[in-house]
This record gives structure tokens, C-alpha cells and sequence, in this order.
């Protein structure tokens, strides 16, 4: 469905918005719950190089990749060593890192060999001590790009994902839902997204086949944004 089509079923399904939200109204709506599709699924996977500084630990990714929305850490940060081999780095947070290496935070310039990242922050153990082209490898999710005509389709156009549309007309029914004021009413929605989120994050992650489905509060980030809107 195109962005027309989504904001058509979405006044077919939910018609009390025809009364309170103009067409722009929901085309917002309908924007941020891409966006939110995005994150909870983690649909659409990229990756890229980025440059690294000799004696700079730290890189705001979301200044560096384009439409960056977080990090992959199943496909992880590789480290051009020598400019000849990629090395993988091994993630660590803040709190292993305080028990196998306690001096992290002062460690001398060199090859990194782990990383952690906090929001869009990424940041090497130890600084690299060479600056470099291309140094990284960083694997990461994308934001979508936004809709701005009817003919638009959600998540960049990847036929692969049409599936994963009715889930946006789902959380622009929860905010409808909440916007009158009908919590129980946004609360089944809710259920029933939460479902079918959790159908579609299997299916990005290559886990449909022969497993039971995790609980959905397993998706990274889950529904961080439409939680806090009832």
C-alpha cells in the first residue's frame, strides 16, 4: 500500500478520525508509526564504512550513516587493521569492560578491539592509533525515508515488507484510539500489533522456521513511542 492506500484503509477502519484529523493529520501519523515499525522489527538492516581519527574513541553514528536508527550488534563494528584485514570488535558495555579491563577508560592509542554503544554513541576500546579512510564497518538499522506524496510506499519501497504495512495502520489506530480517549479500545489494538510485530521481527531475523515465538517484550526498544501515548 502506498501512503493514499494507508490513509484510506485507516479512515475505513477507524471512521470517528474523519470527524477530528485532516488528511495531513494522518499522513503524520502515519510517518511516525513507519518510523516505530521500523524500530520494533528492525526491517531495514544496512550497512556502511565510516572514518576514524587517530586518538578519537568516540563517533555520533547518527551524524555519520545515513538515516541511522540503531545499531546491529548481531552484525557488529569491524576494525580495518593495517588497512589490510577486517577485524571483528567484541562488544562490551561499560560494566564488563569495568571488570576485564580496568583501565579503559585512560588505555593508550592503538588497535581497538571492543566497542559499546549507547543511543547513537559508539565508542572504541582502546582509540585507534592511525587515522583512516573507511576504518570501519558498522552494521546498523535505517530509519525510514519519510512519505511526502500519496504514491509513496513505506520502508523505501522493498516489495519484501508490503506484510509488514497493516502494522502501521495498527499503531496509527492505537493513537486514534487514545486521541478519543477509548484506552480499552487501544489496548486490543495494541495486542494484536504486539502479535504481528513480533511475526514480523522472526521474519527479519531468519527465525520463523521450527521455533516458537519469544514474549514481545523481547523486541529490542518495544514499542518505546506508542506505550507512552496511553
Amino acid at each position: 500500500m502506498n501512503r493514499g492506500e494507508l490513509c484510506a484503509k485507516i479512515k475505513a477502519d477507524y471512521p470517528d478520525v474523519n470527524n477530528f484529523w485532516t488528511d495531513a493529520q494522518i499522513n503524520a501519523e502515519i510517518d511516525l508509526a513507519a518510523i516505530q515499525v521500523a524500530f520494533d522489527t528492525q526491517c531495514l538492516p544496512e550497512d556502511n564504512k565510516i572514518n576514524i581519527t587517530a586518538g578519537t574513541d568516540e563517533y555520533d553514528l547518527s551524524t555519520l550513516l545515513t538515516n541511522f536508527l540503531g545499531l546491529d550488534i548481531e552484525g557488529g563494528v569491524h576494525y580495518y587493521q593495517d588497512s589490510t584485514t577486517w577485524e571483528p570488535l567484541e562488544y562490551k558495555d561499560p560494566d564488563t569492560l569495568d571488570e576485564d579491563e580496568v583501565d579503559w577508560r585512560t588505555m593508550s592509542n592503538g588497535d581497538p578491539e571492543y566497542y559499546f554503544s549507547r543511543g547513537s554513541k559508539l565508542t572504541l576500546v582502546s582509540p585507534p592509533d592511525t587515522t583512516t579512510v573507511s576504518g570501519l564497518w558498522i552494521y546498523f538499522f535505517q530509519t525510514p525515508t519519510a512519505m511526502t506524496a500519496d504514491g509513496d510506499d513505506p520502508f523505501n519501497s522493498k516489495a519484501h515488507l508490503k506484510p509488514f504495512h497493516p502494522l502501521i495502520c495498527l499503531l496509527v489506530g492505537i493513537a486514534i484510539k487514545k486521541a478519543l480517549q477509548k484506552y480499552t479500545e487501544a489496548n486490543t489494538i495494541l495486542t494484536e500489533y504486539s502479535a504481528r510485530a513480533q511475526v514480523a521481527y522472526d521474519f527479519v531475523h531468519n527465525k520463523m522456521r521450527g521455533q516458537h515465538f519469544p514474549q514481545t517484550n523481547k523486541i529490542p526498544g518495544y514499542l518505546g513511542h506508542y506505550r507512552s501515548r496511553f
